[in-house]
Parts: structure tokens; C-alpha cells; sequence
């Protein structure tokens, strides 16, 4: 896979700030490939699950960027 991105279910739902927390900006959240954004996506996976949703819990993706 080449360049992608981590996108939540939750897009569109939620406020950024409160699903990405410092990676609000979608600029930090793209990597040039998916070894880059395992780690991020790991750490947003760990911390939402640590916070009160109200309705369903955020699902994160990484998925390909169109170029």
C-alpha cells in the first residue's frame, strides 16, 4: 500500500478534535505508507476506548489516499 490515511466511523459525528485528538488536522494523519500509520492508529484505538462515546464506539481504518 502507498500513500494512506486513518478515517473513523465516526467522521462526521463527532468533532475532530474529540475523535483524533492531536491528530485533528487530516495533514497528520496521512503517511506515505502503512508501517507509518500503524502506530498512530494503534494509539487511537487504545485511547478511544478510555473515553465515553454516546453512541457506539469509533471504528479506525487506515486506507489508501487517491493521488
Amino acid at each position: 500500500m502507498g500513500r494512506c490515511q486513518i478515517i473513523c466511523s465516526l467522521d462526521g459525528k463527532e468533532s475532530e478534535a474529540k475523535l483524533y485528538w492531536e491528530y485533528a488536522d487530516s495533514s497528520r494523519r496521512t503517511f506515505p505508507n502503512e508501517r507509518y500509520a500503524l502506530p498512530v492508529h494503534e494509539y487511537l484505538c487504545i485511547r478511544a476506548r478510555g473515553m465515553r462515546w454516546d453512541s457506539e464506539p469509533p471504528r479506525y481504518e487506515i486506507v489508501p489516499v487517491d493521488d
